[in-house]
């Protein structure tokens, strides 16, 4: 399931304590209650959008609170979505300072805390709408705040490598916690209040006693950094992340670690433990999302995908996985068994396979073989029965980020980032054609017209290129408003959609030749609604049709097909353009 609806990146995600309710903030400055209000809908938004960087929910699942880049923090209703409440406080004394970087809320609803990058904490009594406390003492910026179990005392932790416990209501510092040798990243405490778990980029967490404050243990292991740590509701257990890849869960009363959680191929960003400390969802730079089962006997992730990009063939016999490790496998479609891996995670053999990331895998039509994309400059061909890399294709400069097939398969197209599209035979693997975008921008697509005869580019120069495909020849030139990002050849039968109204498509006669007027872009919507009728999903863009010639943008390219062409192209604007190939 997909939740959509935010019109930026998301920052923060937190379950509602019914656990009935997902909400996410995000740079849009909007607050989505996708359960509360239906798929999308948003439950509160700040007057100005202001990316949102903190999120608490009461635990009567009422209200939540938000803090956003500025300093503020807003109180929302769920029920209504009104804004019950908004507070500023940091950054008042340095403009550069005062984003608020967490938020907290004590398990009576009665006081809220934030705290931020100008070095302070701030506490709030959320019924009289009033900051009660302003907490300073850190001299490094203040990244993570709870509440300490029932009570109205809170733990801050800050870059400066402490942490300090202190009484809500009278502002006092309780304790510093004193033992890191880097600073802190986040903090957490069990609910019952005994226990507190800080860790820091000294690749370490500490586990201390309330009671009086101590460190009772500390726990070893990680070779990065430790982005965050999360306690079961015993606080007899710990789960930490770091920036080595890897999770470890801990028992905090022997300091010995339990699993080590390995999957991920990047940095582990964020984590999750489930009420009854069964499962362990974590998030990472890699892209993906990893949930675990601390109950099974063979700790491992379970049923998530993590694929990169998936292809399969035309005939439906194959399929290949590109996961975010670059490693390929090849699938046999029908019963879903691996017939080869093509890549490994880790293997950087430059004899046998890439020695970059890969950005794109790609099938023959009968699945026989298989194309392979990669940031060190080369495409590979593969033969997907052995597993045997059978062609290497050197020749690009940089990334090569795309590629296409030709109908007949005797040729193949790369782009790449050196703004150029090489054109290879894939029986020999020499290259014949090598075509050059004017502009030193990268090549972002191509495509082949289904006979075989045009080849497509697109580039982030503006600019798309259709090129003779036997001869190299450049025959048509179309220049857009944006970045063009992809392209895709139609074949136009003997009737021509066209643009009319919104939601209706006009049926031109056969032989015109004559392709509409050029709208303008506003009124694309009915473009959008004519691609949108041929199945496309390019109802919710913005989109422009061609109109006649062949260099300035909304110009025809003068491509002879017979069939008639339509080319078309996406760019970074988020406009589908339709242009005509007479």
């Amino acid at each position: 399931m997909a939740l959509r609806g935010h019109l930026g990146p998301i920052r923060k995600v937190v379950i509602a304590p019914d656990g009935k309710d997902v909400l996410t903030a995000s740079d849009d400055g909007a607050v989505q209650v996708p359960a509360a209000a239906g798929a999308g809908a948003a439950a509160g938004a700040a007057p100005a959008p202001v990316p949102l960087t903190a999120l608490a929910v009461t635990g009567d699942g009422a209200c939540c609170l938000c803090g956003d880049a500025q300093g503020w923090l807003a109180c929302w209703s769920l029920k209504t979505g009104q804004l019950v409440q908004r507070l500023s406080g940091h950054g008042m004394e340095h403009a550069d300072t005062g984003e608020v970087l967490d938020v907290a809320l004590s398990s009576d609803g009665v006081l809220g805390a934030t705290v931020s990058n100008d070095m302070k904490a701030k506490v709030w009594d959320l019924d009289q709408q009033q900051c009660v406390q302003t907490l300073r003492g850190h001299t490094g910026w203040v990244v993570a705040v709870k509440f300490v179990g029932n009570t109205h005392n809170l733990v801050t932790a800050s870059h400066d490598g402490t942490a300090r416990v202190w009484d809500g209501w009278t502002g006092e510092s309780l304790a510093t916690l004193i033992g890191h040798d880097g600073r802190l990243n986040a903090v957490s405490c069990s609910s019952d209040g005994r226990r507190i778990v800080t860790c820091s980029d000294d690749q370490t967490a500490r586990v201390w006693e309330t009671f009086d404050y101590t460190c009772i243990g500390v726990l070893r292991g990680h070779t990065g950094w430790i982005n965050d740590v999360v306690l079961s509701r015993s606080g007899n257990q710990a789960v930490t992340i770091s920036g080595d890849g890897t999770s470890r869960v801990w028992e905090t009363k022997t300091n010995k670690c339990q699993h080590v959680l390995q999957g991920h191929s990047d940095d582990v960003t964020c984590v999750v433990l489930t009420s009854r400390a069964r499962f362990v969802v974590t998030g990472s730079v890699d892209g993906t999302a990893q949930v675990w089962d601390l109950a099974a006997d063979d700790v491992k992730s379970v049923d998530v995908h993590d694929g990169k990009s998936t292809h399969v063939s035309a005939d439906g016999s194959t399929a290949v996985l590109l996961l975010f490790d670059s490693s390929i496998a090849i699938y046999d479609a029908r019963s879903g068994q691996l017939k080869c891996q093509l890549m490994q995670r880790g293997d950087r053999d430059v004899q046998r396979v890439h020695s970059g990331g890969v950005n794109a895998v790609y099938l023959t039509q009968d699945g026989s073989r298989a194309v392979s994309v990669s940031k060190d400059a080369t495409a590979r061909v593969w033969d997907t029965t052995s597993g045997q890399c059978t062609l290497v294709l050197q020749g690009h400069e940089d990334s090569v980020h795309a590629a296409v097939i030709s109908p007949d398969e005797r040729l193949l197209a790369t782009a790449s980032y050196d703004c150029t599209v090489r054109v290879w035979d894939l029986t020999g693997g020499g290259c014949l054609k090598v075509l050059q975008h004017t502009d030193p921008e990268a090549v972002t697509c191509a495509a082949f017209s289904p006979d075989g005869a045009w080849l497509a580019s697109t580039s982030q120069d503006r600019s798309v290129l259709v090129w003779d495909a036997a001869t190299g020849r450049l025959a048509g030139l179309y220049v857009g408003d944006a970045a063009m990002l992809c392209c895709c050849f139609a074949v136009r039968g003997t009737a021509e959609p066209a643009a009319a109204q919104a939601g209706q498509l006009l049926q031109l006669p056969p032989g015109k030749q004559q392709p509409p007027q050029q709208q303008e872009a506003g009124d694309g919507r009915a473009a959008a609604a004519s691609a949108a009728a041929a199945g496309g999903e390019a109802s919710s863009l913005d989109s422009r049709r061609s109109s006649t010639s062949a260099s300035k943008a909304g110009e025809a390219l003068i491509v002879p097909h017979s069939g008639g062409l339509t080319l078309l192209v996406g760019d970074a604007s988020g406009c589908v353009h339709f242009i005509d190939c007479l």
